[in-house]
């Protein structure tokens, strides 16, 4: 018997979210044109984008969310790259904003919560990683304030891969599970966006009237239990063919999903779990 004769898995079961799982399939995503064109007629100068991501490795470039154009390139792409937390905006063909966050921020396999912060009025975007502000590199300024009032041409938007290549269609076809995506149509603050990551942005201040203010401009969340946006109707996602939900996204399904091992009928499978601690034991037919 060979050492590949017997595969083990192992993983915990805990947490797990409601996700969506991506396989990278080419030119796939959860589309959200309607809710990129409905930014752009907002003409939002400031915003936050957060969501739940788990990815199995920290080789690869993974579209998060991302807004782009049919036919130019112009977009708005918060991704994860080699490990790394990246928020890129190209106005008109030109690269005007590049910010990376400085480490290595995924751990793979493990769900982290990421967000990215746009006041363009007075800062550049802000990267946060499970609720804390993470040190960024930035590889381009050119113009650190563009968002979507300038990006007035943007007209499709897709979670799960990135809208960066005009007609071409998607690129960066993402690898992993995605959960929980949320747009504020305002900058959230440091405790805000740390009371996001612990579910309730509202809970980040004690202000009524900024309580007010940051339920109001929560305008979309696709929590991934299926196509809705539970805020605005209009903007529900339209799931590419590969695509599936899952109602626990763990580590244990992460590892399962992308594990190369492919199954037979007369293979021997068991699986056991303790103490939220997942196995599955493979014993390859002879």
């Amino acid at each position: 018997m060979a050492v590949t004769d017997i595969q083990h898995i192992v993983g915990s079961t805990a947490p797990a979210r409601a996700a969506i799982r991506m396989m990278g399939t080419l030119d796939e995503a959860f589309l959200i044109d309607v809710f990129a064109a409905a930014r752009v007629t907002a003409g939002d100068v400031a915003g936050t984008f957060t969501a739940w991501v788990n990815i199995p490795d920290i080789l690869g470039d993974y579209g998060i969310i991302s807004c782009g154009d049919t036919a130019a390139i112009e977009f708005l792409t918060l991704s994860v790259v080699t490990g790394k937390v990246s928020i890129e905006i190209n106005l008109a063909t030109a690269l005007k904003c590049h910010h990376v966050t400085t480490n290595v921020v995924i751990t793979p396999h493990k769900w982290h919560h990421i967000a990215v912060v746009q006041n363009a009025s007075i800062n550049a975007p802000k990267i946060y990683v499970d609720g804390l502000e993470v040190a960024t590199t930035m590889t381009d300024e050119t113009d650190n304030g563009v968002w979507f009032d300038e990006l007035d041409l943007i007209d499709d938007g897709s979670i799960g891969a990135a809208e960066e290549a005009g007609a071409a269609g998607q690129v960066k076809e993402c690898v992993g599970g995605i959960s929980d995506v949320k747009y504020y149509a305002i900058e959230l603050t440091d405790d805000e966006v740390e009371a996001d990551y612990n579910g309730d942005a509202t809970k980040g201040t004690t202000d009524l009237t900024r309580k007010t203010t940051i339920t109001t401009a929560f305008t979309d969340h696709w929590p991934m239990v299926d196509l809705v946006n539970v805020i605005t109707a209009a903007n529900n996602g339209i799931k590419g063919a590969t695509i599936l939900y899952c109602n626990a996204y763990s580590e244990f399904t992460s590892r399962l999903f992308t594990s190369a091992i492919a199954l037979l009928s007369a293979d021997n499978v068991s699986l056991s779990v303790s103490n939220e601690t997942a196995h599955l034991l493979i014993v390859k037919a002879a």
